[in-house]
Parts: structure tokens; sequence; C-alpha cells
């Protein structure tokens, strides 16, 4: 299995957004995403299991504490 490194601006974005278990879970989808991406398919994936009620892309951001990000409507 090839090794992933997520570049430095992305890790410190999402670093301890998400529990390391969720990566551990979500791993065989790894190889399918590049390391930026992967980090935000983490913090998507958290968040829409946190996310009470309609599960939209901004509700997962939301739960997860990036509403007041830079970019956050994008």
């Amino acid at each position: 299995m090839p090794i992933h490194r997520t570049p430095p601006g992305v890790a410190a974005i999402h670093s301890g957004l998400t529990p390391p278990i969720l990566a551990g879970w979500l791993s065989a989808f790894r190889p399918c995403f590049t390391a930026p991406v992967w980090a935000r398919v983490l913090v998507l994936v958290a968040g829409a299991v946190l996310a009470p009620g309609k599960r939209t892309v901004s509700q997962a951001l939301r739960v997860m504490g990036l509403a007041e990000r830079s970019g956050f409507s994008r």
C-alpha cells in the first residue's frame, strides 16, 4: 500500500477535527483520494455522522465547527 502524506497546510486545517479511528475505519477508501481531499473526506464523514436533522454539506461543516472559516460558503 502506498504511503500518502498530507501537505502541511491541509494537516493544519483539519488537525484534531476527526478521531483517528475514523481514518482507520475508512482506510479501504484512502487510495481513491489525494491527500488534501482525504483530509476533507474525513471531516465531511464525521460531520455527517454528527449532524442532527438534514445532512447537507453545510450542516456537516457547521457541526464540525468550520462555519466561521474563510471560504465556508464555497
